[in-house]
């Protein structure tokens, strides 16, 4: 299938192809268009991807919506085409996509959080977060009209895809980011005496942070930017809990 004349998409979609190895190439291309449509709009709804796709690539719009619309259905639900009816199986994905996330992890950094101690409860709040950018916040996820599971599973495959992307690349922006500017001020500048912490008080969530730079990257036609990870320090684990006998009550 060709992708047009669109630099910014190819480049996407080599990167895809290149960390999604165990797909067929159409099934990494489309999702390359979905991830890349999802970021760009800020929807994941497939009017509004298949429309902006449309206009990029100078394609009709019911030929991109039916390719968007193909790579969702299962074997026997799809058209036939030179392909043939493979489905998708998201499965296949999970451990290519961990390997995706773990190579924009800093190689001094040697763990990562599966299974948490209750300390992590404390954060809690990043979950919400995510739902927010899933959401109203981000993908408008909740306005699709998907009701069958396995379609509903791969498309979050392609908003899981371009939510990774979004998130690297306003992660790495962000940590290379200065705490603060106060060694520029006076000694006895207020600031100073304001400033209660060393630590950056985030103004844009890592994920909105990285749809801009990547959405100025592809108005100034510039290398579309990848990003990277750059983890926050682990929480405090909380003590082991010893007990010796739990007596249950009848009453």
């Amino acid at each position: 299938m060709q992708l047009g004349k669109n630099e910014e998409l190819r480049q996407w979609t080599r990167t895809v192809i290149e960390k999604m190895p165990h797909l067929s190439k159409s099934q990494a291309v489309v999702l390359a268009m979905w991830s890349f449509g999802i970021v760009m709009t800020q929807s994941s709804g497939l009017t509004t991807v298949s429309v902006f796709l449309a206009e990029l690539l100078g394609k009709k719009e019911n030929t991109v919506r039916q390719q968007l619309r193909e790579w969702l259905r299962d074997a026997k639900d799809k058209t036939k085409t030179k392909d043939g009816r493979a489905s998708l199986e998201v499965t296949s994905c999970f451990s290519p996509l961990l390997a995706w996330i773990l190579c924009l992890w800093p190689e001094s950094e040697k763990r990562l959080a599966l299974a948490a101690d209750a300390c992590w409860y404390s954060m809690r709040s990043w979950i919400e977060c995510l739902f927010k950018d899933g959401k109203r916040g981000g993908m408008k996820r909740h306005r699709t009209k998907i009701t069958d599971p396995q379609r509903a599973e791969r498309h979050w495959l392609a908003i899981a895809v371009a939510t990774l992307w979004q998130v690297s690349v306003g992660g790495e922006v962000d940590a290379n980011l200065p705490i603060s500017s106060l060694d520029e001020l006076p000694p006895t500048h207020v600031a100073r005496r304001n400033f209660k912490n060393s630590f950056l008080h985030r103004c844009l969530s890592c994920f909105r942070r990285g749809f801009l730079v990547i959405k100025a990257a592809v108005l100034n036609r510039l290398p579309l930017p990848i990003g990277g990870f750059f983890p926050e320090p682990w929480p405090t684990l909380t003590p082991q809990l010893h007990v010796s006998q739990i007596t249950l009550s009848t009453a």
